[in-house]
């Protein structure tokens, strides 16, 4: 039963990840302008300088936030690296105990975003074999989702007569991008 839990959050993971990488606008590290522009590892390292044009970029399109006055900042631990090696991130960062507690996956806050880690994040190689992580900046009302039947355990009737235990998970689910101006691929 854990597994096939686990295995059905993860499916809900994977498509909200794939519809947030389908955001219309691309924030890249100064000096970048398109994937293929890094040729060694490292060259382009997630900033605080990419943080705050990020967040620059949301406030001037007039995107909301949530009732605290933040948006999310979800991010691959490759990023969440490269931003605590940032000087002026450690200066600017705010830490919450309460957040860490009750979500492990919690980095801290920063300007107007509140950082996670995820390492189901989009990572795709360019041309130079390149990693670029792709990670979400988040304002609310930007995913949609809707449930016809709850996801349930379904036993297989192909059981080889009792001796196979075959079982699957079953969900009437549907998923979808309310308005993709809400979130930035930052990358």
């Amino acid at each position: 039963g854990t597994h096939l839990k686990r295995d059905c959050h993860r499916f809900i993971d994977a498509v909200q990840v794939a519809l947030l990488d389908t955001a219309t606008t691309t924030v890249y590290p100064e000096g970048m302008s398109a994937v293929n522009d890094p040729t060694a590892a490292g060259s382009f390292p997630f900033t605080m300088e990419q943080m705050s044009r990020t967040e620059q970029l949301m406030d001037e399109a007039n995107l909301p936030t949530f009732p605290d006055g933040f948006r999310l900042l979800v991010l691959t631990p490759t990023q969440c690296k490269q931003l605590k090696d940032d000087a002026q991130f450690m200066r600017y960062a705010q830490a919450h105990a309460q957040f860490n507690a009750l979500f492990p996956q919690y980095l801290t806050s920063c300007g107007k975003f509140h950082i996670f880690k995820s390492n189901t994040l989009s990572v795709t190689n360019n041309s130079s074999s390149v990693a670029i992580h792709y990670g979400h900046a988040i304002a609310p009302g930007v995913l949609l989702a809707g449930m016809g039947r709850p996801p349930r355990v379904c036993a297989s009737t192909n059981d080889n007569y009792g001796e196979d235990v075959l079982s699957i998970w079953l969900a009437d689910l549907a998923f979808g991008i309310a308005n993709n101006t809400l979130a930035v691929s930052v990358r």
